[in-house]
């Protein structure tokens, strides 16, 4: 039978490179305070399978399933709330890595993508937390035919590619309005008040307009942080403008990232990265599609 459950959960690290006791480090940050399951292991230990060995100490929090699919921000709020009050999260040196994981197993093409909004890119900023995505799409397991043999197809090799591009949107400017929110960025028009210029077609009702920019960078040979970050170097000198715009309840500021992309992928946002969202007042929203 081919698998049918689309399922999203999380997961936190603390990794470090070093040849320190994850034991000790677990006593002395009072990391087993956390309610849920606990594993630690040292630098090159095997698990208890021996069927992996560890690059670097790993300790490793099960968060769980997402409570609602396509939106943990307010699971992860709460948790990293205990989490900070719980232990010594915050007196970790810098050397540490905090991740956050997301792990996806999709049903269709289409499942893989993820949300960051401002007020969790925030709280990731404050303890400098790392986003890791993990996708999966399920594949049929064999079982729908029984006592057969599975003929050999040649198919095609997929095609894999993904972008991104920062966004500004607001519903009662129309694009030469919202252009001249910020005059020197070279921005191109998706959408004037509902009217798409390149099919000339209108959204029923309405008023948006969005205007966008675009990463540079080779769409097949550059992933997600690289496209992430060759649109930051032309915003971070901006930032004030940036900023001033964020507390403007009208205006929507994001950086949007989309492609096709192989089974299964990871996609990381380094903490640095997180930051730089965070200061200009960003959210991140990401729309994956599995290449067939």
């Amino acid at each position: 039978m081919s698998q049918e459950r689309y399922s999203e959960y999380l997961y936190f690290t603390i990794s470090q490179d070093s040849n320190q006791s994850a034991q000790e480090i677990v006593t002395q940050y009072q990391l087993d305070q956390m309610q849920g399951e606990l594993n630690f292991w040292d630098k090159n230990q095997l698990n208890d399978e021996h069927t992996h060995k560890f690059e670097k100490i790993c300790i490793r929090f099960e968060i769980g399933d997402v409570e609602y699919l396509g939106d943990f921000s307010q699971q992860i709020f709460y948790w990293l709330h205990l989490f900070k009050r719980k232990t010594k999260v915050q007196s970790l040196s810098g050397d540490f890595t905090k991740s956050l994981h997301l792990v996806i197993h999709g049903t269709n093409s289409q499942n893989s993508g993820f949300h960051l909004n401002h007020q969790l890119i925030r709280v990731l900023n404050e303890l400098s937390i790392e986003f890791s995505l993990h996708s999966y799409w399920d594949a049929e397991d064999g079982q729908d035919f029984p006592f057969s043999t599975p003929v050999i197809q040649t198919q095609p090799t997929p095609k894999f590619d993904e972008y991104a591009y920062f966004e500004i949107r607001a519903d009662e400017l129309d694009t030469k309005e919202l252009q001249q929110l910020l005059p020197v960025l070279n921005l191109t028009t998706k959408l004037d008040q509902g009217k798409n210029p390149r099919s000339q077609r209108v959204l029923p009702n309405s008023t948006t307009s969005i205007l966008e920019l675009k990463s540079t960078l080779n769409a097949e040979h550059n992933v997600l942080e690289q496209h992430i970050q060759n649109i930051l170097k032309k915003l971070i000198p901006y930032q004030s403008e940036l900023q001033r715009l964020f507390f403007n309840g009208k205006i929507n500021l994001s950086i949007k990232a989309t492609g096709h992309l192989e089974n299964p992928h990871h996609r990381r946002i380094s903490a640095q990265t997180i930051q730089q969202l965070f200061a200009l007042g960003l959210s991140l929203d990401v729309d994956y599609y599995f290449a067939s």
